[in-house]
């Protein structure tokens, strides 16, 4: 079985790759346990963390298709899985977070990457919210995405 996850370890950071290259790496409920399974493991090793997708996305965001299945079927929402859980994970974590975005970006993508501390793209990224063309902002969007807690506060940053 293939992870949707992959961490390579490295002297005190690691690169953590969303690894569903022919879904553009969106994140299905399977990917998003190994993300924060992969995110509490590296809470003691890591001063920081490289997120990338591997093949030729960084990520799709959440996979709308098992959303809409799910949906369709009255199926609850998993909250060890949600997506909120995700962004809270990164944003609550002790290490600094670098998005090394090497495609495209799109909806929670594009959030994963302002959730992180840091953002370096690939000439080729391409970053979107698709939802902003259906006249909505994208959910949990940006850095403040959580309701009462301030984003990681690191002594000494501006």
């Amino acid at each position: 079985m293939t992870s949707f996850v992959t961490v390579e370890h490295r002297p005190g950071y690691a690169v953590v790759g969303l690894n569903r290259p022919e879904k553009k790496n969106a994140l299905n409920r399977a990917a998003r346990r190994e993300l924060l399974a992969a995110l509490t493991s590296l809470r003691v090793e890591c001063r920081a963390i490289v997120l990338t997708g591997c093949g030729e996305s960084f990520c799709s965001g959440v996979d709308l298709k098992e959303a809409r299945a799910d949906a369709e079927a009255g199926a609850a929402p998993d909250p060890l899985s949600d997506w909120i859980e995700v962004l809270i994970a990164i944003r609550e974590h002790p290490a600094v977070f670098i998005a090394a975005v090497n495609g495209v970006a799109l909806g929670g993508g594009a959030t994963l990457v302002s959730v992180c501390d840091l953002a370096v793209a690939a000439h080729e990224a391409e970053i979107g919210m698709l939802e902003i063309g259906f006249g909505a902002y994208p959910q949990f969007s940006g850095p403040g995405a959580r309701s009462s807690s301030p984003p990681n506060a690191r002594p000494g940053w501006c």
